[in-house]
């Protein structure tokens, strides 16, 4: 499993460096068990549908998807970028806040 994890930055801040947390293995291990668990059957017992977990807050936008070539084209990065704005803009209009 890869996760990507977009954060924003207030404008003006110094770049920020990539952060090691102190909680990899908490991440390691949340990670190995979606690794199992977002494979979902299909109403078939050979065929498994994977699933893709996106996160969409005010602050980050979280992806995490397995290892797989497949799931990480340009191709897959536009269905990304679609469902993350979508997931966006209803988090905006549960805000009630406008874009």
């Amino acid at each position: 499993m890869l996760a990507v994890v977009l954060s924003t930055q207030n404008k003006g801040d110094p770049q920020s460096k990539r952060v090691t947390h102190s909680d990899e293995d908490e991440w390691r291990n949340l990670l190995r068990g979606l690794a199992e668990d977002v494979r979902v059957p299909f109403h078939s017992d050979h065929i498994y549908v994977d699933g893709i977990v996106r996160v969409v807050s005010p602050t980050q936008i979280i992806i995490i998807k397995r290892n797989e070539g497949r799931l990480w084209t340009r191709s897959a990065a536009r269905e990304d970028a679609e469902a993350t704005l979508l997931k966006a803009m209803y988090l905006d209009g549960v805000n009630g806040e406008s874009v």
